[in-house]
């Protein structure tokens, strides 16, 4: 995020806190109000700061698909998928959503993982007609949230992006500003990213609030990604998972052809089970990342992200557990954190 774009922000009555071990831009003065447009209109989040990668050269897509957990060959110009770039015991070093486009594949991922991925890749070059372009600084990055966020886009730019599937993207504009349009479910419904020149940053938060766009912030994503089962990099997802215990449903292909970490992840596959799973918790009281969660007087796994449910009307969290409580929908457990004990039950994304 820009100073000036921050400044604006700040005289609009953005409050910035800490979250996740990173300042981030928590709310507008009415988290309440902003999960509710996120819920039943449209949410504006400013998400700049992840990171953009641009996979250009004539090599890029059979480069590329040797190194991430998906088939990336497949989708063609304008469509996209979810993957995962792995070490070679099939650990998360990162989550990805990667585009094709005519001349380029574009990634977005986490801030956290930026470094390491452009490290991972740089170093497997070699020979290749590859080239690795970061343009973290140079894009901004707006995603509108709710069920009418695809047709306020659509009246910003005159192109619509409901025909499109997740991960679908396509070409718009924006006065005189170029931007790309990508469908992108980050609360539970639909959403559409909206990625363009940093120096249109202002103008075009401006008309999107101008067009009935709510401004919002993280403590309103936070809630309503936690219960569409939507998990955070970084947070619910760590190095420390193996892909298929950090339970990503289209982020794996079984069909496509070598990769780093794929003999472990056919291994578990052919196994049929992992030891611990990523799973929903509603809980009657507070809960924070970190704490312990027990079943039956034992640990079973650890909170991994929480927020306040205005919906529910309590805390939801997203967790590890051991895989057996993981899978068992409404069983009772108790968190354990520096508050004393807390009554709650597992449950299935999306949460109910």
């Amino acid at each position: 995020m820009t100073e000036d774009v921050r400044d604006v922000l700040l005289a609009m009555g953005a409050r910035f806190g800490p979250l996740m071990a990173s300042e981030e831009l928590l709310d507008f003065g009415a988290p309440e109000r902003e999960y509710e447009a996120a819920r039943s209109a449209a949410a504006l989040f400013e998400l700049s700061d992840r990171g953009k990668l641009d996979v250009l050269g004539g090599d890029r897509a059979r480069f590329l698909n040797g190194q991430v957990s998906n088939d990336v060959l497949a989708p063609r110009p304008g469509e996209g998928c979810r993957a995962a770039l792995l070490d070679r015991q099939s650990h998360v070093l990162a989550e990805l959503r990667v585009y094709a486009l005519e001349d380029r594949i574009e990634v977005d991922l986490d801030r956290s993982a930026l470094d390491r991925t452009v490290q991972r890749l740089a170093r497997h070059i070699l020979a290749s007609d590859v080239q690795l372009h970061d343009r973290t600084a140079e894009l901004g990055f707006f995603s509108l949230q709710g069920p009418v966020a695809l047709a306020l886009a659509e009246r910003l730019t005159g192109v619509s992006a409901v025909g499109l599937a997740e991960y679908g993207h396509l070409g718009a504009t924006f006065q005189t500003h170029s931007l790309r349009l990508r469908r992108s479910s980050r609360a539970g419904g639909p959403g559409v990213d909206i990625l363009h020149p940093a120096d249109a940053s202002l103008p075009l938060w401006r008309a999107l609030v101008e067009a009935g766009a709510v401004p919002a912030g993280m403590t309103a994503m936070e809630a309503a990604r936690i219960e569409a089962g939507i998990p955070r990099y970084g947070a619910d997802v760590t190095e420390s998972h193996l892909v298929q215990e950090a339970a990503y449903p289209d982020a794996v292909s079984f069909t496509k052809g070598c990769y780093t970490g794929q003999e472990v992840v056919a291994r578990v596959r052919s196994r049929g089970h992992v030891n611990r799973l990523r799973c929903g918790l509603v809980v009657d009281g507070p809960a924070l990342p970190g704490d312990e969660v027990r079943a039956e007087g034992r640990r079973i796994g650890e909170v991994t992200s929480s927020a306040r449910s205005l919906r529910l009307g309590a805390t939801v969290c997203q967790a590890t557990l051991k895989a057996r409580w993981a899978r068992m929908d409404g069983a009772a457990v108790a968190v354990h954190g520096r508050e004393g004990e807390t009554a709650g039950r597992v449950s299935a994304f999306p949460m109910r």
